[in-house]
């Protein structure tokens, strides 16, 4: 076993690579309870480097018939992963497994505590591991109540299962975000499997007047989820009848280019893996593996390359399960004003089953990441030059990365950075792809600087993490260089704020927002002392024809428009930072003043909703009107049953 710690603040970050153990830590467990109260706990609880991979432990608990187990959390921190589909607790309610409750992951404090009321007398509690990051796991506890248990979701979950049918199953289950900031305590979860499952669930939810909406890999800030006691349809196993999830279509007639029909639940690298042995490929679309192809067009996610749209702009098909359980079909062709709402639909307009989207000739690129100084950047030209000459291009600022160890020290003493340092100095990490034929416009790159200064700071370890690689000069296909890693590679979760500014062909208003942000930065840390971010991003991508995409179409206008690219910026941080919202709303409220800036719909955090629902409402004007007609017209949702609360606000007052 191999551990190394990366300590900053008062942070630390343990990564463990296991070999495989020869004995099973749970072997000879499967223990049955039948006391009135006790307790258990995962294995290796007093081993601080967790319980351990390849776990898969069991306990029962029983009592007499007629009573019934209550079971509560007092620890639980397993690994986290999206839909908790790594290391797990799954909760099996009855002899029979009549019911179950998870799996659940991620870390529950004392306001989420897990909370178990069985139907029956048999509860079984399982958990199972992967190869890869361990936690220190949990302990429950458990005592027998009498009398039968009737819970209004108990008979809930019992009705949605007669009208949907014996399959798909009906689980009780928590929802928590990738980023963990959105937490569900109760939702009815459904895994189908085809078409049908699909519209027999949506029939069931119609007639028990319920919400539903689609889920892929949960990484949304933004509260894009049903509201408790609501319904949860799960879109990864979904496939056509013959079992496919993907199809790739040739020239026809009427395209002058292929094409690619993916289940909404696919995930982007699941299409890569399709895509490349064809020689084929996504122009752009998300940084992450694990993003499926219906989120990210739900929400109009991800770009990188100033000409490029974002994913959604390479659609020109569609399938959905409308709110009657009805499959319908939109395309480019035939149906341009349903496309353009469908480009971001923000999971409003139906349960999306299948896109077509084009692709295009796979290339090898030259991969390279290097350094440059903010100074460079907020330079009109450079920026320009930079933009237009490369195919692919990201920038991430990490706040005082500049600082010396004078610079440290004065903060030591002071409480506030000293008056030497100026955010233009800061290092850039710059990521670029360009064609191997069609190579960039050279960089002012600049080498790393010494890591020996004292780490006191989130955003030097920060920093030292994303330059421990510098400089890479490397040769891959085009999608390697644009979806570098998944999202369960991070093991710290992180707070993200999207701003989008549109800006015109000499890209002028990116010049003055990245000046508004070092400006506004210099400031608050001169006062304040480091900011609590991470790190700043920054993307360009294309203008699509869309009405509700942040990048989109002017208000008053569904035509071109005078604007040519948008930059999109993340405001990166670590969670439970309150004084991150004091810096991202006074950000927001500046370059939504100045710029016009709207926010990224899958990253609008509670803490900043309710000042910013009217700055919403007033970016898109007369879009939102002309999104509602469309789902008005083609009858897509007339009972709303797809709509969740922060929908509800901002479309419906």
């Amino acid at each position: 076993m191999l551990a190394l710690t990366l300590a900053f603040s008062a942070i630390s970050v343990t990564f463990v690579a296991y070999a495989k153990a020869d004995t099973d830590p749970c072997a000879g467990t499967g223990v049955v309870f039948a006391n009135d109260t006790g307790t258990f706990n995962s294995p290796n609880s007093t081993n601080s480097l967790g319980y351990g991979p390849w776990l898969n432990c069991s306990w029962t608990i029983k009592t007499d018939i007629g009573k019934r187990i209550h079971l509560e959390s007092t620890v639980f921190n397993v690994q986290y992963s999206a839909l908790c589909q790594k290391d797990n607790v799954t909760f099996i309610d009855g002899i029979y497994g009549n019911h179950s409750y998870g799996p659940f992951c991620g870390f529950k404090g004392p306001d989420d505590v897990i909370v178990v009321n069985s139907t029956a007398h048999v509860l079984r509690v399982i958990f199972q591991t992967d190869s890869k990051i361990s936690a220190t796991g949990f302990k429950f506890t458990y005592w027998i109540i009498d009398g039968p248990l009737q819970s209004k979701y108990a008979r809930r979950q019992a009705d949605l299962q007669r009208l949907i049918g014996a399959s798909p199953v009906v689980r009780i289950r928590s929802l928590v975000n990738w980023s963990g900031n959105i937490r569900v305590r109760t939702l009815f979860v459904v895994t189908p499997l085809y078409l049908e499952q699909i519209q027999f669930v949506i029939g069931a939810v119609r007639f028990l007047k319920l919400k539903v909406r689609a889920v892929g890999a949960a990484h949304s800030w933004s509260n894009l989820f049903p509201e408790e006691g609501n319904v949860v349809i799960e879109m990864q196993n979904v496939t056509l009848r013959d079992g496919t999830r993907i199809r790739f279509n040739s020239v026809t007639p009427w395209t002058s280019h292929p094409t690619v029909t993916v289940m909404a639940g696919v995930t982007q690298g699941e299409l890569d893996n399709y895509l490349e042995p064809l020689g084929f490929t996504i122009a752009s679309g998300p940084g992450i593996q694990d993003a499926t192809i219906g989120g990210v067009i739900a929400t109009a996610s991800h770009g990188g390359s100033f000409d490029e749209p974002t994913i959604s702009g390479y659609m020109e098909e569609m399938r959905v399960v409308d709110g009657y359980g009805r499959l319908r079909h939109f395309s480019q062709r035939h149906n341009p004003d349903v496309l353009r709402a469908f480009r971001c639909n923000l999971g409003i307009l139906g349960i999306v089953f299948d896109i077509t989207l084009q692709v295009v000739p796979l290339a090898q690129v030259q991969f390279t990441k290097s350094l440059i100084r903010l100074k460079s950047l907020l330079d009109p030209n450079f920026l320009e030059t930079t933009l237009k000459g490369n195919f692919f291009i990201t920038f991430q600022w990490v706040p005082f990365s500049s600082g010396t160890e004078e610079d440290v020290h004065g903060f030591l003493t002071s409480g506030k950075v000293p008056a030497s340092w100026e955010s233009k100095n800061d290092f850039v990490l710059v990521t670029v792809a360009n064609p191997i034929d069609k190579p960039g416009p050279p960089l002012p790159a600049v080498p790393p600087p010494s890591q020996n200064i004292t780490n006191v700071f989130f955003n030097q370890a920060i920093f030292a993490h994303l330059v421990q690689s510098i400089p890479v000069d490397v040769t891959v296909p085009l999608h390697v260089a644009i979806r570098e890693f998944s999202s369960d590679q991070l093991s710290l979760r992180i707070n993200d704020t999207g701003i989008v500014i549109r800006d015109t062909s000499d890209f002028s208003r990116s010049i003055e927002a990245l000046r508004l942000l070092a400006a506004e930065v210099d400031v608050q840390a001169h006062t304040l002392g480091i900011l609590p971010t991470a790190f700043l991003e920054f993307r360009w991508h294309g203008i699509t024809d869309c009405l509700l995409c942040p990048h989109g179409l002017q208000k008053q206008n569904t035509a071109s428009s005078s604007f040519t690219s948008a930059l999109n910026i993340d405001l990166i941080a670590p969670p439970r930072d309150p004084r991150y919202f004091t810096f991202v709303n006074k950000i927001i409220n500046t370059l939504t003043k100045r710029l016009g800036a709207r926010l990224h719909w899958a990253k609008i955090m509670d803490e900043v909703v309710p000042e910013y629902v009217e700055d919403l409402r007033h970016s898109y004007g007369d879009l939102l009107e002309m999104f509602r007609r469309v789902r008005h017209i083609y009858e897509l949702d007339r009972e709303d049953i797809f709509v969740n609360n922060l929908m509800k606000t901002v479309f419906f007052n």
